[in-house]
């Protein structure tokens, strides 16, 4: 059996692009804030231009670079509050992800991660895939999350107990991993899709 983990970098671009991808479709409270936050990081460019452009050609005092602080720095660092809000909104199935693996076995393979939501340190979600359990998979190309379809199991663990186990039809997760997972399945599966 081999074991791979998470790449951060490739992670940290796939979340990116989801939540750039996802902006159009927030609703309500998220939308709202996020046009506060690009509001906030407008006038903090605006705010911050002009103050700089006064420094340089009006006062020419130097020592009033404090209100660069003001007028930029605030605006900016408080656009991160409403910013967190709709960015978690959009990655939440995702960015809450923590310790991914996936082991491959002979015939199929398992990916477990442990969820930031639950709260407890040691529990792990697992599924334990079999490739003839798999009717169909597909991967958004630019997102790079591969879904999978058909009749899984996914069980719970906390310490080395199972607390839960589950049937579900489909699950996903984002093709991260130093190997490309939809080369691997197109391998072993039958009914591979592309997005």
């Amino acid at each position: 059996m081999q074991t791979y983990t998470v790449n951060e970098r490739k992670r940290k671009q796939a979340l990116k692009r989801l939540t750039k991808d996802n902006v159009k479709t927030l609703k309500g409270f998220p939308k709202a804030c996020y046009y506060i936050a690009m509001f906030l990081r407008i006038v903090g460019y605006v705010c911050g231009t002009a103050n700089v452009l006064h420094m340089v050609f009006v006062t020419q005092k130097w020592y009033e670079t404090y209100l660069l602080m003001i007028t930029f720095v605030a605006p900016y660092g408080l656009s991160w509050l409403p910013a967190t809000v709709y960015i978690v909104t959009l990655n939440r199935e995702f960015s809450f992800r923590r310790r991914e693996t996936i082991t491959f076995k002979p015939d199929g393979f398992i990916y477990s991660y442990h969820d930031d939501r639950v709260g407890d340190y040691d529990s792990i979600f697992a599924y334990d895939i079999k490739y003839s359990q798999i009717t169909r998979f597909e991967r958004d190309e630019r997102t790079r999350v591969l879904t999978f379809y058909g009749n899984f199991v996914t069980d719970t663990y906390s310490g080395e107990k199972i607390t839960q186990t589950l049937a579900c039809r489909v699950f996903d997760f984002m093709d991260v991993y130093d190997i490309d997972m939809k080369q691997m399945m197109e391998r072993n599966c039958k009914n591979g899709e592309e997005k």
